[in-house]
């Protein structure tokens, strides 16, 4: 089964017109039309607050953007209650206000600190579980107070091993997993 594009892109490139653009330039959703998830580019997130509002299935972290270079951006987040990392630029100003979305697959949970110095963890207290056969999904509230989704898959029989309720825990994630949204 193919998967077909949910909106046609904008004309590009030689199409010519007024709403031309460039062949290299991104497709930017307009308000009032259809808006999709743009499979072709092999990113594995939305394209903007709107698709990653309404497919549900994300982490939303709002924030402002404080360092923007071409191999990383900071991102100053109350609702995480620290500062992100990104592995790569978003072009843009700092002071821009941004939503940094990680999925809750790409997150890894446990029960052990983090190194000193890590980037992206976030610390919280299991508050919710659902054993759903190979993997686990928990609800996670933060030491911020916004409550955020983790699945994990379940590789280990063992109980002892097993988060559970009111576990006090640690979410991280790899810098290059998590998608800024500027829309």
């Amino acid at each position: 089964m193919s998967r077909q594009p949910v909106a046609p892109r904008p004309p590009r490139g030689d199409d010519a017109g007024p709403d031309a653009t460039p062949p290299s330039a991104p497709w930017r959703p307009v308000p009032g039309q259809l808006h999709s998830w743009d499979i072709s580019t092999g990113v594995d997130g939305p394209g903007s607050r709107f698709v990653a509002d309404f497919i549900g299935s994300v982490n939303l972290f709002e924030g402002i953007v404080t360092e923007d270079e071409p191999e990383h951006v900071r991102i100053e987040s109350a609702s995480a209650g620290t500062t992100l990392y990104i592995g790569h630029g978003i072009s843009c100003v700092p002071g821009a206000k941004v939503a940094v979305a990680v999925r809750p697959e790409k997150m890894q949970i446990t029960r052990e600190t983090p190194a000193a110095g890590a980037e992206n963890h976030l610390s919280g207290t299991v508050r919710e579980i659902a054993y759903m056969g190979d993997l686990s999904v928990y609800l996670v509230e933060l030491d911020s107070g916004k409550t955020v989704k983790v699945t994990m898959p379940n590789l280990v029989r063992s109980a002892e091993q097993r988060l559970t309720w009111e576990d006090k825990v640690y979410l991280t994630w790899h810098e290059t997993a998590a998608v800024v949204l500027q829309s």
